[in-house]
C-alpha cells in the first residue's frame, strides 16, 4: 500500500537540497518542487515516458506538398503534475539548404526576454517572442498546446561580459489580471486561451545570488482578495499594490 503524499516532508527535502547555498533562483526551486512532487505522485499513477530526440541524426524527415520538413521533438516527461503546467511551442525555421525545420518544444515555465527597450509589459514580451520570421535565425514560435496553469518567467537576469557576472534588468514590466492568448499566434490545438492571474513572485535586490523573494497570492477561500507572503508574514493587500510589484514569475490559471 502506498503512503499518502505529505507536502511538509516534501518541502523539507526540497529545502535541504535547494538552500544548501546562500541563495537559489526561485524558478529552479519551482521546477525542482514539481519534479519531487511528480515522483511522489508517480507512486500512485505511473507516468507516460516521453522520449526526446536530442541530436540532428535522429531528426525525422517527411514530405508535404513537394517540400521537405524536418521535425524535431523535445518534450518533457508526461505525468499528472507536468500536464498542469506544460506549454508546447512549435518553432518553424529554415535550414541553410532552405528546408523547412519544425521543432516542437515543451516547457513548464515560459521564459520571456525583457531586455529590449520596446518591452514595457508582459503583452509586449509575448508579442516579441511570438513575432519571429520563419526565415530569420531565431525562427518563428507559435503556441501549440496551452496548459491549465500558465507560468511565465520574465528573464530579468542577463550575463554581462563587462562585469563577468549576471546582472539584473531593473525596469517596470506591466502585467494584467486577465491574459488572452488568442491575441497572439495560437494553434487551434491549444485547449486554453483565456487566463486570470492568481500569483506573482517578485525579486527584491540587484543581484541574482542575493536579494529577497516576495509572493503575492489571490485567495478565493473565505474572501476574494490578495495577500502578500513575506517570509513568515502574511497580510491582506489590494490588487493595486500587487500591480506595483516588480514581477519575476507570474502564475495564470485558465478560465472558460
Amino acid at each position: 500500500m502506498h503512503s499518502r503524499v505529505h507536502l511538509s516532508e516534501l518541502l523539507i527535502a526540497v529545502r535541504n537540497v535547494m538552500f544548501a547555498e546562500e541563495q537559489s533562483d526561485v524558478q529552479e526551486f519551482f521546477l525542482y518542487l514539481l519534479e519531487e512532487l511528480a515522483k511522489e505522485v508517480e507512486s500512485f499513477a505511473p507516468s507516460v515516458e516521453a522520449v526526446p530526440i536530442e541530436d540532428e541524426d535522429a531528426w525525422s524527415e517527411i514530405g508535404s506538398g513537394g517540400r521537405k520538413v524536418i521535425i524535431h521533438e523535445a518534450i518533457v516527461k508526461q505525468n499528472i503534475v507536468n500536464s498542469l503546467f506544460e506549454t508546447q511551442l512549435r518553432k518553424e525555421s529554415r535550414s541553410y539548404s532552405k528546408r523547412q525545420l519544425v521543432e516542437q518544444q515543451s516547457f513548464l515555465t515560459l521564459s520571456l526576454p525583457i531586455a529590449s527597450s520596446s518591452i514595457e509589459s508582459v503583452g509586449d514580451a509575448l508579442s516579441l517572442f511570438l513575432s519571429g520570421s520563419y526565415d530569420s535565425k531565431q525562427g518563428a514560435y507559435r503556441i501549440e498546446q496551452s496548459p491549465p496553469c500558465l507560468v511565465i518567467q520574465l528573464m530579468r537576469f542577463i550575463y554581462s561580459r563587462k562585469l563577468q557576472r549576471p546582472v539584473k534588468i531593473q525596469k517596470p514590466v506591466a502585467f494584467e489580471q486577465e491574459l488572452d492568448l488568442s491575441d497572439y499566434d495560437l494553434f487551434d490545438t491549444a485547449k486554453y486561451a483565456k487566463y486570470e492571474l492568481f500569483g506573482v513572485i517578485a525579486h527584491q535586490g540587484t543581484e541574482l545570488m542575493k536579494g529577497h523573494y516576495v509572493s503575492y497570492c489571490r485567495v478565493s477561500e473565505g474572501f476574494d482578495g490578495w495577500v502578500c507572503c513575506n517570509d513568515q508574514w502574511v497580510r491582506e493587500i489590494s490588487y493595486q499594490e500587487v500591480l506595483h510589484a516588480e514581477p519575476y514569475m507570474l502564475f495564470y490559471r485558465a478560465v472558460k
